[in-house]
């Protein structure tokens, strides 16, 4: 008996890297791709699909990547009000 399949297979997708990682502080490092399959989902009218809820309009965190010397990458999420 073949062992159930759990695990789908990784897809690359070209999105740009500042979508992405604004995407990211907005809906979390973990959630990306839930909401990405979720929309998929909707899109291709799968049956019980809903489109996945988008956040509030405002406050709306304005994201910067800031690099140093420092190879690591640090994230900063500003909400601005007026957006």
């Amino acid at each position: 008996m073949a062992p159930k399949e759990t695990h789908t297979t990784a897809r690359p997708v070209r999105i740009p890297q500042k979508d992405w990682d604004d995407f990211g502080v907005l809906v979390g490092e973990r959630e990306r791709s839930r909401l990405v399959r979720e929309f998929i989902a909707w899109y291709l009218r799968r049956p019980k699909a809903t489109l996945p809820k988008r956040p509030d309009a405002s406050p709306r965190p304005e994201v910067t990547l800031r690099r140093d010397d420092d190879p690591t990458v640090f994230f900063e999420a500003k909400y601005n009000r007026n957006a």
